[in-house]
């Protein structure tokens, strides 16, 4: 509605006009506690080119340990620079690399 979009400009911390973030690694993903749930997998990303797939659960990043990075700063990865590669760690002790891309 008007007046729900009004009230998101106001919002503190909003920058007026600002482009939203574009995924550079094909995850969508959802903090739960001391892990990231891979809740979606975009089609034609990178991610789903190396087979990433809903419910992966990502326990590290970059070596950093997701329960101990505060706030949303562990989610900030999946749209960083293209060619950047970042070093997964998931749950179950397997370890992946994903090269950020543009594709959308």
């Amino acid at each position: 509605s008007r007046m729900r979009r009004q009230r998101e400009r106001q919002l503190p911390g909003r920058l007026a006009g600002a482009l939203p973030s574009r995924s550079t690694s094909g995850l969508l993903l959802r903090r739960d506690g001391d892990r990231l749930n891979v809740v979606h997998v975009m089609r034609g990303g990178p991610a789903a080119a190396t087979g990433w797939r809903t419910g992966d659960m990502i326990c590290s990043v970059d070596g950093a340990i997701i329960g101990r990075v505060p706030g949303e700063a562990a989610l900030s990865w999946p749209i960083g620079p293209a060619g950047r590669t970042v070093q997964l760690g998931l749950c179950d002790g397997r370890n992946r690399a994903l090269t950020l891309r543009n594709f959308y």
